[in-house]
């Protein structure tokens, strides 16, 4: 692989984990209250923007 790609690919990934961090530490944060609950569970995960 090129090292123009590489650094392309580096890129995206490190903006990709930028805008899926705070989403998914909100949806950890959120789950954590029913975790215990299944259905309570599904019903948050299926409403997760």
């Amino acid at each position: 692989m090129s090292d123009a790609l590489q650094a392309a690919v580096a890129r995206q990934r490190m903006l990709l984990r930028g805008r899926l961090a705070s989403v998914l530490a909100r949806l950890g944060t959120s789950c954590r209250a029913d975790w215990g609950d299944r259905g309570a569970l599904e019903r948050l995960l299926g409403e997760a923007p």
